[in-house]
């Protein structure tokens, strides 16, 4: 019974660890955290306003692209020599996103010299009428 029990914890476990670890890129010692309220977009029935951070550990805000339909930088915040915050808002219109099911947030830095790419996929939801 014990087994069972520790492969059943075993197993919650993993499954809440790469649900939270889906908005997080690592590369080395460098690493982009995504932060969404609710881990999600939610579209009203016309455009909606999401707040979003991206936590960047070991990566310059100079060497940081940002690519998204929507989206804008309103400020940055750097909290010690390896972490840095950059604030975005993201403005969507659901009828843009009518057939999607995902909003691609695309990010590239410079990892000594070399380019480094991924892309978030965040859920979308729509508002129930």
């Amino acid at each position: 019974m014990n087994i069972k029990n520790l492969i059943l914890f075993i197993s919650i476990v993993t499954l809440a660890s790469c649900k939270s670890s889906h908005f997080i890129h690592k590369n080395g010692t460098k690493k982009i955290e995504l932060i969404i309220p609710n881990n999600e977009i939610v579209l009203g029935d016309s455009t909606s306003t999401t707040s979003l951070k991206l936590k960047l550990t070991n990566i310059n805000l100079k060497d940081l692209i940002v690519i998204g339909v929507g989206i804008s930088i309103t400020s940055n915040k750097n909290l010690n020599n390896n972490d840095e915050y950059m604030y975005l808002v993201l403005k969507t219109r659901a009828d843009y996103y009518k057939e999607h099911k995902f909003y691609d947030l695309r990010v590239t830095y410079s990892d000594n010299g070399e380019q480094q790419h991924h892309t978030f996929k965040i859920p979308l939801t729509r508002k129930n009428k």
